[in-house]
């Protein structure tokens, strides 16, 4: 384990270096374009072997945090989230809150036929140049059709919620409840009139 994890350290080195010449203010722009392109091939070969070795390691023992290389390895969290076994959980109720904290302890949440996948963190390019991680959800709905949403946060979710919600207008609640008839309120403005049987 050792020599491969040295391998991972000198890699993440040499992603560093691609990543700092790079993102130079005042290269030039064929110069400027092969850093760049290298950097994307490294960091892509890095994350894809550093997920593998999280794989090889899950369920054996070894873990590549102990290592004195790990503070010098990129893509940790890559490792950490193929090192630990994905969690399938079934929700009782489709709620926001519920799959906020499915989504950000790292859980595949199932709701009815329904899937919502945290994914893993993938490498963008900012509007000014930077690289950035961004989180993408992917929703899988029952017809197989795949919708990503941004980010694991409050908004996120509640987009999913609403994305799903939505979608399947006779199931709020749960998979087994149907929807509830809505009766208008007290001296509604819409028909001026007082509900009846109550």
């Amino acid at each position: 384990m050792r020599n491969v994890l040295l391998e991972l350290a000198c890699r993440s080195a040499l992603l560093r270096i691609a990543r700092r010449t790079g993102t130079r203010p005042n290269a030039s722009t064929a110069f400027a374009e092969a850093p760049g392109q290298l950097w994307f091939a490294l960091n892509d070969a890095l994350r894809e072997d550093m997920a593998k070795l999280g794989r090889q390691h899950r369920g054996t023992g070894n873990d590549a945090r102990t290592s004195p290389f790990w503070i010098l390895l990129e893509h940790q969290l890559a490792y950490e989230q193929t090192l630990a076994p994905v969690v399938h959980v079934e929700m009782a109720e489709l709620d926001p809150s519920e799959i906020y904290r499915g989504l950000a302890n790292g859980h595949v949440l199932h709701w009815g036929k329904w899937e919502i996948d945290p994914g893993s963190p993938q490498e963008l390019r900012t509007s000014d140049g930077l690289n950035a991680m961004e989180s993408r959800v992917w929703v899988n709905n029952p017809g197989g059709v795949k919708r990503s949403f941004s980010g694991i946060t409050l908004t996120t979710a509640r987009d999913i919620y609403l994305h799903i919600a939505f979608s399947q207008p006779k199931r709020i609640v749960g998979p087994a409840v149907t929807q509830a008839t809505v009766s208008p309120a007290a001296n509604s403005p819409v028909t001026g009139l007082a509900p009846t049987g109550t």
